[in-house]
């Protein structure tokens, strides 16, 4: 029985002897390494600040990690650097990017503007070019929206007009009593409509607007893909009255 257990424990030290060995592969590369792989940003308005995420994923066998000396600007704004990617643990497959922030404040950004991310080094430059990456985003009622009344219609105007969006844009409504609840509102050009529910209940309430501007890229240089994703989130107060 003794024997059985020296057994088991000698098999079980060989596993985690051979699980060290398990993660990927990896290397530090220059710029020029990631040539096959892809730049990607998130962006969206958090509090009274612009959020850029920047990542910049291999395309390389096993988990490569970026060399230092990388110079990362958005519009000539220089990006916080953040991890060099690589692999995320010896016991795991699933390899980091590479990784750049930035927070813009909101007050003293004007309309939207073409935005450039500019990845380089000795060795390479990555570049990519979205429409309308950077700026504010406005909504406008064209009614009152104190003393709206149950089902009522009602308009904004929606700036920069020109935007596409990548999906549809979602409206909550959340009454300062009450279950919030969700709806897709109408849109033609810049002019967004919505039908306010007909057993909404009277008082205050806050109308939650979420648009998804598109971000595909105008310019992709330096790697094989580039790719992102704008979120911008705007509220409206509304009092309902009985």
């Amino acid at each position: 029985m003794a024997k059985g257990h020296t057994i088991d424990r000698q098999a079980f030290m060989v596993l985690v002897l051979l699980s060290f060995g398990c993660g990927p592969d990896t290397t530090t590369v220059p710029l020029s390494g990631f040539s096959g792989g892809k730049l990607s940003f998130r962006s969206g308005n958090i509090s009274s600040a612009l959020r850029f995420d920047v990542s910049l994923n291999g395309g390389l066998p096993g988990c490569p990690t970026l060399a230092s000396g990388v110079s990362a600007a958005l519009n000539g704004l220089p990006l916080r650097a953040g991890l060099s990617g690589g692999p995320q643990g010896s016991f795991t497959s699933t390899c980091d990017p590479a990784s750049f922030s930035m927070e813009l404040p909101l007050e003293g950004l004007g309309v939207p503007q073409d935005g450039q991310i500019e990845l380089s080094d000795s060795s390479a430059r990555i570049t990519m070019v979205v429409h309308n990456m950077v700026g504010v985003r406005t909504l406008t009622p064209r009614q009152s929206l104190s003393g709206v009344t149950r089902g009522q219609k009602l308009a904004f105007d929606y700036t920069p007009g020109d935007d596409v969006f990548d999906s549809a844009p979602d409206v909550a409504v959340i009454p300062d009593s009450g279950k919030p609840r969700g709806f897709v509102p109408r849109r033609t050009g810049g002019l967004i409509e919505l039908d306010l529910p007909s057993d909404l209940g009277p008082g205050g309430a806050l109308l939650r607007f979420t648009f998804y501007p598109s971000a595909k890229s105008q310019t992709c240089t330096g790697v094989s893909t580039c790719e992102g994703f704008i979120r911008w989130r705007m509220d409206q107060t509304i009092t309902v009255v009985p």
